[in-house]
């Protein structure tokens, strides 16, 4: 059984901001488990943050003092890629997206003499985009 919710909210940049109560002990895991630099404590906020790459191992260690975790639904953990493509993408408007997806697609196509992995790249994550 569960003790309390705990988040994992995306914050910007790719850090996380970590909701809930920690006490001594964990705080001490937490440091650990993540080591130096991934992780980073605000006395404004009184709220731990956490680097994107370290957001499965912090909720492995929430999980192991019986937490239940919540991953925020608009992080970019839930994407199923890292492509700068996506980020990009989505701060554009909608049409000037997909004109520089159209641009970008026609420059990359294999058969135009682009790199085959950027362009499936790319298109994986208009589909991503476009099926949201």
């Amino acid at each position: 059984m569960s003790k309390v919710l705990a988040g994992l909210y995306y914050d910007s940049l790719g850090w996380y901001r970590l909701s809930c109560r920690f006490d001594r002990d964990m705080q001490e895991r937490l440091k650990a488990e993540l080591g130096r630099g991934n992780y980073t404590w605000s006395p404004d906020t009184k709220l731990w943050y956490v680097r994107e790459a370290c957001v499965d191992q912090a909720r492995e260690v929430l999980e192991s003092y019986g937490y239940q975790v919540k991953l925020d639904p608009n992080s970019p953990s839930k994407r199923l890629t890292k492509s700068p493509w996506e980020e990009i993408l989505r701060s554009l408007p909608k049409d000037q997206a997909e004109n520089l997806y159209r641009v970008a697609a026609g420059a990359l196509h294999p058969d135009k003499g682009g790199d085959p992995e950027r362009a499936k790249d790319l298109n994986e994550v208009w589909q991503r985009i476009t099926n949201a």
